[in-house]
């Protein structure tokens, strides 16, 4: 083998590895997420989406106001749409 090929091999591995570290993080769905102090649903959506402008989408699946989205410390939201 040589160094290319072997170097190939590692990259592919280190992708594989973080892709699956990164699912493992972002699978919770059926668990819901209970607000913490300083949360909002911005930081929320990019910790389950990678994208904090789908902060709507978690809104709407609440029942929140999304002109007025006040979370509220111990609540239990669920987090619809999760990627797999």
């Amino acid at each position: 083998m040589t160094m290319k090929t072997i170097f190939k091999q590692l990259l592919f591995l280190l992708t594989v590895l973080v892709l699956h570290s990164a699912e493992a993080t972002v699978r919770k769905e059926g668990n819901p997420y209970t607000v913490k102090s300083g949360d909002t649903l911005y930081d929320i959506a990019q910790a389950y989406y990678g994208d904090g402008n789908r902060w709507q989408e978690i809104g709407q699946a609440n029942g929140i106001d999304v002109n007025n989205p006040i979370i509220v410390v111990g609540s239990k939201l669920n987090i619809p749409n999760i990627p797999r």
